[in-house]
């Protein structure tokens, strides 16, 4: 490679450099540090251990130095080429207040005037430090006076009782000038351990919390104590176990005489790498002596005279090492050093800086967002949302169904429980009916919905046979005629089952409440707990009115269990038309018409569907007259007229005929329609058993549609076989059968009302209503117009609005720090 190209490569890594620098120093300025392991060089040693002699060295200005410790504080030295004359501009970056805690965001302070020449850069430092250490580093009051003071005013100045001994903001140097390397580092204070434990633990917390992460840790080692000695070196140790951040820069060699063999053999060997080893290695300086600076020499003085001491003095003269000495090489490998770090670290940084975000934001949206109008508005708002969300549920709307659907779970159960207080009447003696009979009690043919599931059933509701109807029906009876059933065993039987509706209404109330109110203090919470204050009392407000509800909802289920006590219903013909129903269904179970006990009638398959227009296929033989069980007389034409396939006795069709042929036909019913024809299929090999049965089942439905057939023919049409139950002889339960007909009659009726108008009332004379109120009541009962007292229920607690605050200003940091990267490209 040729001069020229070497020229230009160099020119491009001192522009990247120089970028790098800039870069670091502008996301510091942003308080990229707080957030991000930023690449870093920091200066750390022992009290008196050439420290400062090395910053001035690296720096070329000079630093206040004293019998004590100094340096109380972090000095961040940036240096940067230029073609222009030496400039340096101090300024304050604080970060931490007077207790140490990090603050939101940094703030930069100039300090001064820009120096234009170097010997007014000690002084300078020195009323920067006191600034920073006086208390409030903003203060531009205490600044004015400082800015003029000398080194025994500020001295003065500092023995001030508020005066602090070290702090962790920073003093700023930016020092532009034609013969420096692009370059920064950050010098803390050196580490003391003769002073009050305090102080000693203060400044190794600080040194501890910059040396660890992404830094490169420049440990000051003088050549006058053995290297196990150095407290600096046990620091550096302890935050780079592998020695792969740190490089050792050895001070003082002036200071081992040429008697000191040993020492000198032992220090070669650890800059040769034989003891101590480091990654980067060590480095050795010599800086000007008492007498040197007494004379002020230049720093190009010191430089030549460096050089010099390690070109004429042993051992370091003949050391394999010779790029190990001289101030000059250690700021080279630093830059250099730097600049690798940084390049290599912006993409981890970049990446860092996302996620940072990604998590900064995340946070935020799980704090409720700043208020953004005023108190009595932003109030108004909250509880119009409340309010109209209450409504939601209670309505089942934008997707709020769950309050509907339990509602309507226990509106299930409330029906299923009035069901279940229906009066239990048999139409047979106790003495007539066993527990197993009992048991399979089927009533649904009557009732006209859905049958109970055998889990809603229970075997110990009472039951109420005819003989307890009779002894009941004449306990009641006073001055009526016969077979009429006074008003007031009706009356009983009403009270008796309405009685029962008790505990159902007051469940289902219950039932229902109990998820009302849960859901309200849900919402509540949701709506108004950033506000502690204010959601105490929105709970208060709110469960005052839903207890004067409660009240008023109560009654008005109170009266209408009330009102179902006194029979009454405009419904006079589904009433009439059930009684017929029921009474029918207690006649056929009485006269045996069905199994028994059990309340199932009997029937086959041809069973279904039979009219009275339906054709046996098959009509008996014999004349056939019905039982007497129907009542009908034995000169009726029914005991043999219209029978298909009958004979007339001896005589009586041949004189019929004669007598009147024009209005006696042979076979007048042939006329009318004729029972359908009944097909019995029973399965192959039964046994005589079933057989038998099976012929007796034929019959019975032969005889029943030959019944209906003949009274077809008399003008009785569309009638089933259920009618022909209401044509048996009275029995001699007559009375009872009906009355416990009409009782269960009216029950249906009543019982279709009750599970209607209960839910009905719990609906909107209590969730709607309710939940329509809030408003109102919550604007009244906060008083939305008194603005001081809509303030104090948003106060909100201190330590969300500290918590978004704090998120708030490191995302924008972050997004700061990332227009940054992005700007440079990474």
């Amino acid at each position: 490679m040729d001069s020229q190209d070497s020229n230009i490569l160099s020119s491009e890594y001192a522009t990247r450099r120089k970028r790098l620098m800039a870069l670091i120093t502008q996301l510091r300025g942003l308080g990229a540090q707080a957030d991000l392991d930023l690449p870093r060089i920091v200066c750390i040693g022992n009290q008196s251990a050439g420290k400062s002699s090395l910053v001035e060295a690296i720096s070329g200005i000079t630093v206040p130095r004293d019998a004590g410790t100094c340096t109380r504080c972090p000095t961040e030295c940036r240096l940067s080429a230029s073609s222009g004359k030496w400039e340096c501009q101090i300024s304050l970056r604080i970060e931490f207040d007077t207790k140490g805690k990090r603050l939101s965001k940094p703030k930069i302070v100039q300090f001064g005037a820009i120096i234009k020449d170097k010997t007014l850069v000690e002084i300078a430092l020195r009323r920067a430090q006191a600034q920073i250490l006086a208390g409030d580093p903003t203060d531009k009051g205490t600044m004015s006076k400082l800015l003029v003071m000398n080194e025994d005013e500020i001295r003065t100045f500092s023995e001030q009782a508020s005066f602090q001994k070290f702090s962790k903001n920073t003093i700023c140097l930016d020092i532009t000038a034609p013969d420096v390397v692009d370059f920064q580092f950050i010098d803390l204070p050196g580490i003391i351990q003769n002073a009050e434990p305090e102080l000693v633990n203060m400044v190794e917390t600080m040194v501890t919390e910059n040396i660890t992460g992404n830094s490169i840790i420049l440990v000051t080692l003088p050549m006058s104590d053995d290297l196990e000695n150095q407290k600096a070196a046990r620091l550096a140790q302890i935050a780079d176990p592998e020695g792969r951040r740190t490089i050792g820069v050895l001070t003082k060699p002036d200071t081992l005489t040429a008697g000191s063999v040993r020492s000198r053999a032992n220090w070669v060997d650890i800059i040769e790498g034989r003891k101590h080893p480091l990654h980067h290695g060590y480095y050795c300086t010599r800086q000007p002596d008492d007498s040197e600076r007494a004379r002020k020499i230049s720093p190009e003085e010191a430089r030549r005279v460096e050089t010099e001491f390690f070109q004429k003095t042993e051992p370091w003269n003949t050391c394999s090492e010779p790029s190990r000495f001289g101030t000059k090489n250690l700021v080279d490998k630093l830059s250099n050093l730097l600049t690798h770090i940084t390049d290599q670290a912006l993409p981890a940084l970049r990446q860092k800086v996302d996620e940072s975000l990604t998590a900064s934001t995340a946070q935020l949206r799980k704090l409720p967002p700043p208020l953004t109008m005023d108190p009595s508005s932003e109030l108004l708002s909250m509880i119009t949302g409340f309010s109209s969300d209450a409504q939601s549920h209670v309505n089942g709307t934008d997707a709020h169904v769950a309050l509907v659907q339990e509602n309507r779970s226990v509106y299930r159960k409330f029906k299923i429980a009035i069901r279940k207080t229906a009066p239990e009447f048999r139409p047979f003696l106790k003495k007539e009916a066993n527990g197993a009979a009992l048991a399979r009690w089927d009533d649904s043919a009557v009732v006209d919905e859905e049958p109970l599931e055998p889990s809603d059933k229970s075997p110990n509701d009472p039951v109420i046979y005819l003989d307890d109807l009779r002894k009941h029906i004449r306990s009641s009876r006073t001055h009526e005629l016969p077979d009429i059933v006074p008003y007031p065993a009706k009356l009983q039987s009403i009270e008796a089952f309405v009685e029962l509706w008790e505990d159902p209404i007051s469940e289902c109330f219950t039932k229902v409440n109990e998820g009302f109110k849960r859901t309200l203090i849900d919402l509540i919470h949701e709506h108004f707990s950033r506000f502690p204050a204010l959601e105490a009392n929105i709970r208060s407000l709110v469960n005052s009115e839903i207890e004067k509800y409660e009240s008023k909802t109560l009654q008005l289920l109170q009266d209408l269990r009330r009102l179902e006590k006194v029979p009454f219903t405009q419904n006079e013909h589904y009433l009439s038309v059930t009684t017929d129903k029921w009474h029918s269904h207690y006649k056929a179970v009485r006269a045996g018409a069905v199994d028994g006990p059990t309340g199932k009638r009997k029937r086959i398959a041809a069973d279904q569907g039979t009219t009275a227009t339906a054709k046996p296929a098959a009509p008996p033989a014999t004349p056939f007259a019905p039982p007497n069980g129907f009542g009908l007389p034995s000169s009726s034409p029914f005991a043999f007229s219209g029978m298909v396939g009958t004979a007339p006795p001896a005589g009586q069709a041949e004189a019929t005929t004669s007598a009147n042929p024009q209005t006696a036909p042979a076979a007048p019913a042939l006329a009318a329609p004729k029972p359908a024809s009944f097909a019995f299929n029973p399965a192959p090999g039964p046994s005589p058993a079933m057989t038998a049965n099976f012929s007796k089942a034929k019959e019975d439905v032969e005889r029943r549609a030959n019944i209906l057939h003949m009274l077809a023919v008399e003008g009785y049409e569309d009638l089933t076989f259920p009618d022909l139950d209401r044509l048996r002889a009275p029995d001699e339960y007559e009375t009872e059968l009906k009355f416990a007909a009409e009782v269960r009659a009216y029950f249906q009726v009543s019982y279709k009302r009750i599970i209607d108008f209960v839910p009905l009332m719990i609906n909107h004379n209590y969730l709607s209503d309710l939940v329509g109120s809030l408003q109102r009541v919550l604007i009244l009962g906060l008083a939305l117009g008194d603005v001081s007292r809509a303030a104090a229920y948003l106060a909100e607690d201190p330590q969300v609005v500290s918590a978004r605050t704090k998120l708030s200003s490191k995302q924008k940091r972050l997004l700061e720090v990332r227009n940054e990267l992005v700007k440079f490209g990474v």
